[in-house]
């Protein structure tokens, strides 16, 4: 037989930057989904292709960065954050 198969994906990132008088603030969201199948046949390279696979794959990923980073005029500044991810 031939491969057959089907792929269905979303992939998004939203990033937003907010200035203030001495900090920044950023924001960056990603949101990841996928759905799937395929087969395979003759996994071997030969003519003869006994053997069928059959792959299913479901996934999905969301993603949450927030920083905050000072914009002082002195020679320290600060930047703090965090990540979650799901």
């Amino acid at each position: 037989g031939r491969p057959d198969g089907l792929l269905d994906t979303i992939v998004t990132t939203l990033n937003m930057n907010y200035s203030f008088d001495n900090f920044d603030v950023t924001s960056v969201t990603g949101y990841y989904w996928l759905d799937g199948w395929g087969t395979s046949a003759n996994s071997d390279g030969t003519s003869f292709g006994t053997v069928v696979f059959y792959n299913a794959e479901k996934s999905h990923a969301f993603t949450q960065e927030l920083r905050v980073a000072g914009s002082f005029d002195g020679p320290f500044n600060f930047m703090i954050g965090g990540f979650f991810g799901d």
